[in-house]
């Protein structure tokens, strides 16, 4: 299961909890998630990272100290390179390109972690207006940082955290491109 629960210092006066996801892009592996929940590389590095892989259980990472770190406030994202991929885990492909092919009424999962269970919301786009996609699915809670998909690939990021309980919402994240 390549999506993780993240407890991060954040940015801010107070830690933060939300979701990531295990990528490869280009032959690299990383952690994608947020640049609110994870916005340096110090804060990469105090972060926890849990994984929670079937037949093995949890699998905690560190992000390395020399880790390259790609980070976004403008686009809220951040990725942080990891020296290998952990064990048991396979990594998602980044989806890349145009809207990364990403067209209204298409089908989307956002995949996300809170507390140690994983959540899935499904939900049709609603418009794409780069680097941005709209789409409108209903949710438990949404936790920052869930990765959206569409079938296999990671094609967004879902940036702000909607919480309550069956919010029917309209939610914006950034597109991959």
């Amino acid at each position: 299961d390549a999506i993780c629960k993240i407890s991060s210092p954040g940015g801010g006066d107070f830690p933060r909890e939300g979701s990531g996801t295990l990528v490869e892009w280009a032959g690299f592996v990383g952690l994608l998630t947020t640049h609110v929940l994870i916005p340096n590389l110090a804060a990469a590095l105090e972060s926890t990272v849990v994984f929670n892989v079937t037949g093995i259980g949890e699998v905690s990472v560190r992000v390395p100290q020399d880790a390259m770190l790609i980070s976004s406030p403008a686009l809220n994202y951040t990725l942080a390179m990891l020296d290998s991929c952990p064990p048991g885990l396979m990594p998602v492909p980044l989806r890349r390109g145009e809207n990364c092919g990403v067209q209204p009424g298409d089908s989307v999962q956002l995949m996300q972690r809170r507390g140690g269970d994983r959540d899935v919301c499904v939900g049709k786009v609603v418009s794409v207006q780069s680097p941005v996609v709209h789409y409108s699915a209903t949710a438990n809670g949404v936790a920052e940082g869930g990765a959206v998909f569409m079938g296999f690939d990671a094609v967004a990021l879902h940036g702000g955290a909607n919480f309550g309980s069956k919010i029917p919402a309209t939610t914006s994240t950034r597109l991959m491109e």
